[in-house]
Parts: C-alpha cells; sequence; structure tokens
C-alpha cells in the first residue's frame, strides 16, 4: 500500500477501500440469496425427495406396495358403489375402500 503523508489521503484511500469491499460483499451475498432461493423451490425439493427415494430400495418396495394397494381399495370402491350422491352409499364406499385396502395391504405384507 501507498505511504501518505496527510490523513486526509489516508482517510479517502481507507474509504475507497471499503466502498470496494461493500460492493464485493453485496454480490456475494446477492449471489448466495439467488442459490437459496433455487434450493428451496418446490420443484427442486420434490425432485430431490423423490431422488433420494429411488435410491432406497426399502422406501421403493414400500411405496410401490402402498400405492397398489391404496389403488386397489379406490377400484373396489368404484366398483361397488360407483358414482352416487347419496351420503350412505358414499360412507359405505369408503368403509369397503378402506377395507380392501388393508386387505391388500396385509397380503403384500406376509
Amino acid at each position: 500500500m501507498k505511504s501518505y503523508t496527510k490523513p486526509r489521503e489516508r482517510l479517502d484511500a481507507a474509504k475507497i477501500l471499503l466502498q470496494n469491499r461493500r460492493q464485493h460483499q453485496l454480490i456475494e451475498l446477492q449471489q448466495q440469496a439467488a442459490d437459496t432461493f433455487e434450493y428451496v423451490k418446490p420443484v427442486n425439493l420434490v425432485t430431490r425427495f423423490v431422488s433420494s427415494l429411488k435410491k432406497e430400495p426399502k422406501v421403493r418396495g414400500s411405496l410401490k406396495d402402498t400405492f397398489i394397494s391404496v389403488g386397489l381399495g379406490y377400484l373396489s370402491k368404484r366398483l361397488v358403489v360407483g358414482k352416487s350422491n347419496s351420503m350412505l352409499k358414499t360412507l359405505a364406499g369408503y368403509a369397503v375402500q378402506l377395507i380392501a385396502t388393508k386387505l391388500v395391504a396385509k397380503k403384500m405384507t406376509d
């Protein structure tokens, strides 16, 4: 660094140095904020979650079993009750779906 003879010159040089440092830190902060924003986007969160599920064979197998049992439960409800506006038929359909889902899930674990 230069040697300054007047205190005012030293003060001006320090001021410029601090302004440059502040500008550099501001740019770094903006970049970090953009990276953080990108990291927490819902699409990226779901993508990371799904990719981590793909890596775990136990989770992948249990998810497959869950989807199959819930899907078959829903299908059985649709076959037994169909589309209905009746409150009693709708409740009966949910009961059939629950029972079918539990039965299929139990058979898959055995």
